[in-house]
């Protein structure tokens, strides 16, 4: 009786460190942060609560799948462009807050280039999810590079939405190009070019704020764009509406711009309940 109680507990013991490797073993890996080099993620990535670190490039692969909420996240550069955020295509890239909430900044997530006189790429390529909420974006985008991927944003996906989100010191803020993206409640500011810079895409600005850019607030080639209740000030030109565009502007003001919109013959252009003030 004695034998088989002790082999019916050293059964249980065995069964029980079975059942706990295996729940240790189920457990979803994910790709920490390095202490230096390249981040690579091809899984799915849950970063929370920290400050990142970064002297190598961020890539989420087409399998990965990465969060970051409550992140600083610090791009050490010594030249502009050197390393830089791409999601390649069927990845999925989310920026957010501790808790959701626009009006406690405090556990925003901040992405920003190291030192703050240098900026980083960071590419958004087709075929993936983009994900920006209650976030702060510095001093992205830089010259000399080729084509139209390094200038700031840069947006090729048809699935992308920013809400309460800050782009700014950016060389171009948005640079969008067959981009489908819902922008809401955010500001966009004292970019080198263009507020928003889009071609080929579909555009919808509600409470956005485009302000103190260098040249236009916004520049729109191609495409479709909506500005409903938008803010448009301090910038060069409030609006430029280029050839093939289709643009509703709504309940939208621009006003101390140079000018105030900018449109080429081809554009069509539908202005309702809205206020150009104080241009020039």
């Amino acid at each position: 009786m004695r034998d088989r109680l002790l082999y019916t507990i050293a059964g249980t013991t065995v069964l029980s460190i079975i059942l706990l490797l295996l729940v240790a073993g189920g457990g979803a890996a994910q790709t920490d942060p390095p202490a230096s080099g390249d981040w690579t993620v091809s899984d799915t990535t849950v970063v929370n609560d920290r400050t990142v670190d970064l002297d190598g490039d961020l890539t989420v692969t087409a399998t990965g799948s990465l969060t970051l909420s409550n992140v600083t996240l610090k791009i050490s550069l010594s030249a502009n462009g050197e390393h830089g955020i791409e999601v390649q295509t069927g990845g999925s890239l989310s920026i957010v807050d501790g808790d959701g909430q626009a009006s406690t900044s405090g556990d925003a997530s901040i992405l920003d280039a190291q030192p703050d006189t240098l900026s980083y790429y960071f590419i958004v390529r087709s075929g993936t999810t983009l994900r920006i909420s209650n976030s702060f974006i510095y001093r992205c985008g830089h010259t000399g590079s080729v084509g139209n991927t390094r200038l700031g944003l840069f947006v090729g996906t048809d699935d992308a939405t920013i809400e309460g989100t800050v782009l700014d010191d950016c060389l171009h803020g948005l640079v969008l190009d067959h981009a489908i993206i819902t922008v809401t409640d955010s500001t966009i500011g004292n970019c080198t070019y263009h507020g928003v810079n889009a071609q080929d895409s579909d555009v919808s600005l509600t409470r956005v704020t485009l302000a103190d850019n260098g040249y236009e607030g916004a520049r729109i080639v191609r495409g479709d764009a909506l500005f409903d209740s938008c803010w448009v000030g301090g910038n060069r030109n409030g609006l430029q509406i280029r050839t093939g565009a289709n643009v509703t502007i709504n309940g939208t003001t621009v006003r101390g711009n140079n000018d105030g919109l900018l449109m080429q013959i081809d554009a069509n252009v539908i202005v309702r309940d809205s206020v150009f003030r104080g241009q020039g």
